[in-house]
């Protein structure tokens, strides 16, 4: 048994917040459990139930796990070297509103499958998903070297930002001529290849034009008048802050 999550949980106390508990989310192949425990783990670690303080709660497959269909691509296996492997997120985990992670596992995949049956050079490459007992379990992606985030704080690479930013312009003009809306364009939501080419990511955000959208963007990247909906002007006030922040001339 694996843990794949563990975060602080805080209670208010007064004028105060003080610790309350540890949530832990652990797997064993396709099953995942939950537990409260007042011990901290470290993510990968492999434990026996016995070494919990605390009793495992199991969380149903079917709102963690789409069913893999004959409209998925499968990917290669076992998985290349040079790939990443995308899992969904499992914070919130067994609350009764929002979407389930196996509702946004399956979005991705499905607006992932869009993107391979139309590459573009600054789009992520999507290889397929990773098959398990029948259900999808996660996304197979090529990997890259680094966010732009990750870039931007080494100071002693420069980056020439104007020519990466118009990479990013063009990988969502590509989108939106599919139809298609990010809907969370940031730094940490581009990568760079070994040759400083800007790859756009994460597409469990990505919706068709005025539909509603999984995701919400990040605060201070997405248009918060229309939050909730995909929309282009997400992707252009995202677009235009990169701009803002790191080519203050432009």
């Amino acid at each position: 048994m694996k843990i794949i999550q563990c975060l602080q949980a805080y209670r208010e106390d007064g004028d105060d917040w003080t610790f309350d508990h540890y949530s832990i989310v652990l797997s064993q192949g396709t099953e995942v459990f939950k537990a409260q425990s007042q011990l901290e783990f470290t993510i990968s670690l492999d434990i026996d139930a016995e070494q919990l303080d605390c009793p495992l709660i199991p969380i149903p497959k079917e709102d963690l796990w789409p069913p893999f269909t004959d409209h998925l691509t499968l990917a290669p296996h076992p998985l290349p070297n040079d790939t990443f492997l995308k899992k969904p997120s499992l914070i919130g985990l067994g609350s009764e509103t929002g979407p389930k992670p196996r509702e946004i596992l399956l979005h991705e995949a499905h607006m992932c499958e869009i993107l391979r049956r139309h590459p573009h050079p600054h789009i992520a490459s999507y290889l397929g998903c990773v098959r398990d007992e029948g259900l999808v379990t996660g996304l197979c992606f090529v990997r890259y070297k680094e966010t732009l985030s990750d870039r931007l704080r080494d100071s002693n690479r420069p980056l020439n930002l104007r020519s990466c930013l118009k990479g990013v312009k063009n990988g969502l003009d590509h989108l939106h001529d599919l139809g298609l809306n990010h809907n969370d364009i940031n730094p940490a939501n581009i990568m760079l290849d070994k040759e400083d080419v800007p790859i756009i990511i994460d597409f469990d955000s990505c919706q068709r034009e005025g539909d509603l959208s999984f995701g919400i963007g990040t605060p201070g990247w997405t248009n918060g008048s229309i939050t909730g909906i995909s929309v282009r002007k997400n992707d252009d006030f995202g677009l235009m802050q990169l701009y803002k922040n790191f080519l203050k001339d432009a």
